[in-house]
């Protein structure tokens, strides 16, 4: 089978596309024959070994599983002698966490895991619905559980994780102040964005406002460069950690304002498939869309890899078999 692999840490250049035995599957596991799968920031992040403290749980000198890619939608192909929850030809989708592997034509997955039932035939949209809409709902509702009376700023307002967060804390009735680049004010003006900022031109961190929560996306900022646009209480999110928030987050017991990271990938399954729950219910509902810009294939995996270190990509984008 075909698979995008990373053999050491790297360039965008070091990927290789590749034929590998497919996987044999355990009396506990399922084969799934992958459709569609995500293109993550977090994926170049794992390709690049960045940051570098990360490569203590990846692999010191190259990544311990070669295979990239966590988010997938697919068909069961195979199942083990004792799986009795799922059944060959259903349509699945979910995430593997740190396996990885979901960027390949077929994966295999412990029957436990975080993965359900498609609502709809669109593999695409769910292949990339463990990755910003999964954790800008860990944040958003299960975190720090918005208000209507709330303020936001969500910076990075057109990347995966913003376009989602714009939405799910509009469904609050929350106000929304949104930060991206100018060319995208627009379509997150339509998401449902109160207020937009352009970060070319207004830096946001010197407004005069406060927010009870500022959500950083993209990790671009720092609790130091916001605390005085939040509110007494108020909340400075981000999904990316840097050794840099270790001091401050061991000085949140000490102070109001607070700084607030979680790896959602690494929550129990139980738990992120009750999230899941909750982002499908939303979605039936036409409360929630998750956009979709750029599609690629095996023969240009790397280009991907190098629109997301650009920093300008919009949405979501995914890999297609």
């Amino acid at each position: 089978m075909k698979a995008v692999t990373a053999n050491q840490y790297g360039s965008p250049e070091i990927i290789n596309t590749v034929e590998v035995p497919k996987p044999i599957i355990n009396k506990n596991e399922i084969l799934i024959e992958v459709k569609s799968s995500a293109i993550t920031t977090a994926d170049t992040m794992i390709r690049a070994g960045k940051p570098k403290f990360g490569r203590l749980f990846l692999g010191i000198s190259k990544p311990k599983k070669s295979v990239l890619g966590t988010g997938f939608a697919g068909v069961i192909s195979e199942i083990g002698s004792e799986v009795s929850n799922w059944k060959v030809g259903d349509k699945v989708f979910g995430e593997t966490s740190t396996d990885f592997g979901a960027n390949a034509q077929f994966l295999k997955i412990d029957k436990d895991a975080t993965m359900l039932e498609m609502i709809n035939d669109d593999y695409a949209t769910h292949s990339v619905m463990c990755d910003g809409t999964l954790t800008s709902y860990n944040f958003l509702h299960n975190i720090i559980k918005l208000k209507n009376t709330d303020k936001i700023l969500i910076n990075g307002g057109s990347g995966s994780l913003g376009v989602a967060a714009i939405q799910l804390a509009k469904i609050v009735g929350c106000e929304v102040t949104a930060v991206c680049s100018d060319k995208n004010i627009e379509f997150v003006k339509k998401l449902g964005a109160d207020k937009v900022i352009n970060y070319k031109e207004v830096d946001f961190t010197k407004l005069n406002h406060k927010f009870n929560y500022i959500f950083d996306t993209v990790g671009k900022s720092s609790f130091s460069r916001c605390k005085d646009i939040l509110e007494n209480d108020g909340k400075y999110l981000t999904p990316v950690l840097n050794l840099n928030m270790i001091p401050q987050l061991l000085l949140n017991i000490f102070r109001k304002k607070k700084l607030v990271f979680s790896a959602t990938g690494l929550l129990k399954p139980k738990e992120l498939k009750s999230f899941l729950n909750e982002i499908l219910h939303l979605i039936k509902t036409n409360k929630l869309t998750i956009p979709l810009t750029n599609q690629y294939n095996y023969s240009n995996i790397i280009d991907a890899h190098k629109y997301i270190e650009t920093g300008r990509k919009v949405a979501n984008i995914y890999l297609v078999n």
